[in-house]
């Protein structure tokens, strides 16, 4: 499960400092509480820009203790989303009647399509108290897909919610265990993920790894020329922001030797593994056997930073 901060829960709807400072320190806590179940709560910068109150902006209303601590998050700190979106800004996506391209709903909207369990933070009172929140998203002017978001506004529920929920990885190693135990489809490679050993445990890299192992994962199960191939292709593995792609002719030149791994099927063989998958912060790389195997499982053979010497 990922959170993000649903900004369009800010509408103008407090007439009080006080009533506001209270919704806020809600939201707070429910930050906190996120953090201590080891969850960030992805942002957009322009929730400090949104009006709180009739013509007023958020920041204007606030103690400065809680100016300070919101303008610290929504500026610095984060994560934001908005840095890497995976929604198309050119999609439509509507909720209740109002476009929401480009808000935090559509991107958690769109992320739940993938299988990324992304749900909202939302402020109280607002418009935005209940839960599931319903998202149209117009694919290709005709086609509609419906997606319910799960939305949070009450820190007890959310803490009831993570504390059920399955624990956050903590490890490299649990990574790896969680990989090989539910992506069936794939081979991975004896000692794949050792080159993670002696980098520094990132949980959303590691949450990035799965979402990507998923992917490839389903691919192999369902072979390249099904439907669901064809549209996890089109979806994954072209465009400007695709999660997989081939190295260059230059990066093949230069890591060729990094770039080949032994056979798995220990024929004494090699496989020169040039297709990888991204995660940008911190760098790093899926590299894996291309193109899927009719009938046979996708090899994984190397999870790791990104390979940059020679």
């Amino acid at each position: 499960m990922e959170l993000m901060l649903n900004e369009l829960s800010i509408h103008e709807q407090f007439h009080s400092p006080s009533t506001l400072q209270i919704a806020i320190s809600k939201m707070m806590q429910m930050k906190n509480i996120a953090r201590r179940y080891g969850r960030e709560v992805y942002c957009h910068r322009s929730a400090l820009y949104r009006n709180a109150g009739p013509g007023t902006l958020l920041v204007q209303m606030l103690s400065r203790e809680q100016r300070s601590a919101l303008v610290q998050w929504l500026t610095r700190q984060g994560p934001f989303w908005e840095d890497a979106p995976r929604h198309d800004p050119g999609e439509w996506f509507e909720c209740e009647d109002d476009v929401v391209t480009e808000a935090g709903l559509a991107e958690a909207a769109f992320c739940s399509t993938i299988g990324i369990d992304r749900r909202m933070l939302s402020l109280a009172p607002s418009d935005w108290e209940h839960s599931p929140i319903a998202v149209t998203w117009w694919r290709d002017g005709s086609t509609t897909t419906e997606i319910g978001l799960g939305n949070y506004w009450d820190p007890l529920s959310l803490e009831d919610d993570l504390r059920q929920a399955n624990p956050v990885l903590e490890s490299w190693r649990e990574l790896e265990a969680v990989s090989r135990q539910r992506f069936v489809h794939l081979n991975f490679a004896v000692g794949g993920f050792d080159h993670m050993e002696g980098q520094p445990f990132a949980p959303g890299a590691a949450l990035r790894i799965l979402s990507l192992l998923d992917i490839l994962n389903r691919l192999s199960a369902v072979g390249m020329g099904s439907s669901e191939g064809r549209r996890l292709y089109q979806d994954h593995f072209t465009g400007d922001k695709a999660w997989f792609s081939d190295s260059s002719d230059r990066e093949k030149n230069r890591f060729r030797q990094q770039l080949t791994f032994p056979s798995p099927d220990a024929s004494g063989g090699t496989l020169f593994c040039t297709w990888h998958g991204k995660v940008n912060t911190p760098p790093y790389r899926i590299h894996f056997s291309w193109p899927v195997p009719l009938g046979e499982k996708l090899n994984v053979m190397y999870v790791g930073l990104k390979i940059t010497r020679g």
